[in-house]
């Protein structure tokens, strides 16, 4: 564990930089401060704006293929409550056609389900994950149509 000595032209430098040229250099840097976030800002929306064409396009996809049965399925997750959950497994148990899609359009109308049941449990002040610990047997609705869709 070594101290650090000041270091002397740091001191010296500090003390001859005149009052004006201090203010004008703090002013650049907040100037830079702040054009660095409002690049970050717009990086991020910019981002998000690609998120959100991305998800159009996937759901598109997903409606290409699958058609009215996954609006059925839409359906049934926005009028998801925390009663009918059960009735949402019943479903997608009995649905052939979501159980021998490919793995592709398991994974993603898992993930439709997967938000739908993040938003009902935020919607009734419950945290949005409250998953079943490994060797737990109580497993949550998310996990029962995880290990439906994915075996997992």
């Amino acid at each position: 564990m070594s101290i650090t000595q000041p270091n002397f032209f740091d001191i010296l430098g500090e003390k001859q930089i005149v009052q004006p040229v201090k203010r004008r250099m703090e002013k650049a840097d907040r100037r830079a401060a702040v054009e660095a976030h409002k690049k970050e800002e717009k990086d991020e929306a910019k981002q998000m704006a690609y998120y959100r064409v991305w998800k159009r396009e996937m759901r598109a996809e997903m409606i290409a293929l699958h058609g009215v049965k996954l609006e059925t399925l839409m359906k049934m997750l926005k009028n998801l409550t925390i009663e009918s959950s059960d009735n949402l497994v019943d479903y997608i148990e009995s649905t052939d056609w979501l159980i021998q899609a490919d793995a592709h359009s398991r994974i993603t109308i898992l993930s439709y389900i997967d938000n739908a049941i993040i938003r009902l449990r935020i919607r009734h002040g419950l945290a949005p994950f409250d998953d079943a610990l490994p060797g737990e047997e109580d497993l949550t609705v998310f996990q029962i149509m995880r290990k439906i869709l994915t075996g997992i």
